[in-house]
């Protein structure tokens, strides 16, 4: 979901056991130390295994963060963007406190009260969860 070694420090390892492409959007290809095979963008669809996997560009805690966005499963795979209880931390390198409250407002929110979240760290949770308990969130959206 963005290149922090935290998210990427196997994909190499990984490439090579499992012979599978690294993926990268291409807003994060400056931090990434290395090698991606395909270069994602906002809106490209993935096939994974006949589940169609929509890549949204969700810039705010990296440059070229994403989320993995599933309509038919009901789910997002969010990395750090948004979590249960709070969002990503926007005061790192590439971080971006206006771009994170972009993203929250023009994509997060969109979102439908059961779409579940499984963030990049800590608890799943529906979006009808963070409407309620995220107050980073909550101070956004108003």
């Amino acid at each position: 979901t963005h290149h922090h070694y935290d998210h990427t420090g196997a994909a190499e390892r990984l490439r090579d056991l499992k012979e599978c492409p690294v993926y990268m959007h291409w807003g994060d290809l400056d931090m990434f130390k290395g090698k991606v095979d395909v270069v994602m963008e906002h809106g490209m669809k993935l096939d994974l295994d006949g589940e169609e996997i929509i890549v949204l560009h969700t810039p705010g805690h990296t440059e070229g963060g994403v989320c993995f966005f599933s309509e038919k499963g009901r789910l997002v795979f969010t990395g750090d963007t948004v979590f249960n209880v709070d969002l990503g931390r926007t005061d790192l390198k590439d971080g971006s406190e206006f771009k994170m409250e972009h993203s929250i407002r023009e994509i997060v929110n969109k979102w439908e009260n059961d779409m579940i979240i499984y963030p990049g760290h800590g608890d799943s949770c529906n979006m009808k969860f963070v409407r309620k308990n995220n107050q980073e969130f909550i101070n956004i959206i108003g």
